[in-house]
């Protein structure tokens, strides 16, 4: 079983479908639509195996921190939303001893370890800041 299909296993798990979908903003690859109980993961048709692999694991996340509806949050709760929704993609899909790994063997280029992780090199970029900001030893 490859990680996306893991991860659609666990959007599953948690009640939602996941679709590819070209019908998205422009803007968004990824989205969760809630209709009542049921659940909808769109992922936009067309991305690369680690961008929709990166998309589908953060809108899990979203759908871990049971927020509803985001347009009806203020400002600051929707970054604060995305930044824990953030914080999950990343702990799921970059646990810092393996990046902190492939960054030592890839003498610490994001692209290089993005393409190892099989990942995008911007959640490479960010993980590394996330991880800067909470003191992990071995990362950046």
């Amino acid at each position: 079983m490859t990680i996306y299909e893991a991860l659609q296993q666990s959007a599953h798990d948690a009640g939602a479908k996941v679709v590819e979908d070209d019908a998205l903003p422009d803007g968004t690859d990824g989205l969760v639509v809630c209709h009542g109980r049921r659940k909808t993961i769109i992922v936009r048709k067309g991305l690369s195996a680690a961008a929709r692999k990166c998309i589908l694991a953060h809108e899990i996340a979203h759908l871990s921190t049971g927020t509803g509806d985001m347009r009806a949050m203020s400002a600051l709760a929707i970054v604060k939303q995305e930044q824990r929704a953030i914080a999950l993609t990343i702990g799921s899909l970059l646990p810092a001893k393996r990046l902190a790994s492939v960054l030592n063997v890839c003498n610490g280029n994001p692209q290089i370890a993005a393409e190892e992780l099989g990942v995008t090199e911007d959640l490479v970029e960010c993980a590394i800041k996330y991880y800067r900001r909470k003191g992990v030893w071995g990362i950046g």
